[in-house]
């Protein structure tokens, strides 16, 4: 008697949800929107990410990101691909949203990009030196960027060295250097070849710029600091932080720039011989 009780109450359940009323389990009119993921988070590289949309039917309409030109998306099927482009701005942000539509249902994507953030220096593994006046063989100017005082840059004096003929012997002498990434520095130092001959440089001028000039012109770039040598061979002292022989100014005007120029404006002889650049700050990545 039970056993037929029960199946006579699955038998109505059965047929009122087959029922043709609105509001029953099988109505059609029902939307409904998913999207995956909510938020999307970009590095300062240009990349890509997709966002899935789950509907049961129909299309759907995209809107937003029109005035952001970082900022774009195709669609293609249930799939929407985002790409922003590069981002430059040293430990900035910049945030978008997308705005996917169907009947009355709306959902929203934000979209944020970061640029470059806050790091240390690393001038071992990033800097690079692209250009320099002239330079003796086995002498050579990436020896400034090797961390090790014994070797040098020494400039040329015969027409038999390295580099533009017409600086031979001459002031002033100036290296190039691609920090690898934007940086604002606090202070700059140099140290002078540490065995012999270890006050062959005195006046040195250092520049920073995006849009470098590998002539004396400077063009493009700023001026942040003037380290003055003794014009005499120093004593054994040391500068906190650097090696023996270093010299160091603090930074008279910020700039913010990817590239550094060292130019040895006067020394002892018409030769400069260096050992290690240094510049300490804060680089972005």
């Amino acid at each position: 008697m039970i056993k037929k009780i029960i199946f006579m109450m699955l038998a109505s359940l059965m047929l009122s949800g087959c029922s043709d009323d609105k509001g029953t389990l099988f109505e059609e009119d029902y939307l409904f929107l998913s999207i995956r993921p909510k938020e999307m988070f970009f590095n300062s590289k240009k990349s890509s990410q997709k966002v899935v949309i789950v509907t049961n039917a129909g299309e759907f309409t995209v809107d937003g990101v029109v005035a952001d030109t970082w900022c774009t998306y195709k669609i293609e099927n249930n799939v929407i691909e985002i790409t922003v482009s590069s981002f430059d701005e040293p430990a900035g942000t910049r945030t978008t949203n997308l705005t996917i539509s169907k009947g009355d249902k709306r959902k929203e994507v934000t979209i944020t990009q970061t640029g470059p953030q806050e790091t240390d220096i690393d001038r071992i593994n990033d800097w690079k030196v692209i250009f320099a006046t002239t330079w003796v063989s086995g002498d050579d100017p990436y020896q400034i960027l090797d961390g090790n005082t014994t070797s040098i840059w020494h400039t040329g004096y015969s027409d038999s060295h390295e580099g533009d003929k017409d600086l031979m012997s001459k002031m002033p002498q100036w290296v190039l250097i691609d920090m690898g990434y934007t940086t604002e520095l606090d202070s700059v130092a140099i140290c002078r070849r540490t065995d012999a001959a270890n006050w062959d440089a005195r006046e040195v001028s250092v520049w920073v710029g995006n849009d470098p000039s590998a002539t004396i012109s400077n063009e493009g770039m700023t001026k942040i600091a003037q380290i003055s040598l003794p014009h005499t061979q120093p004593e054994k002292e040391s500068v906190t932080g650097l090696y023996l022989n270093s010299f160091g100014s603090k930074v008279t005007t910020k700039v913010r720039g990817r590239y550094i120029k060292y130019v040895v404006e006067e020394s002892r002889r018409n030769v400069a011989q260096v050992a290690e650049v240094y510049a300490f700050g804060k680089a972005f990545k």
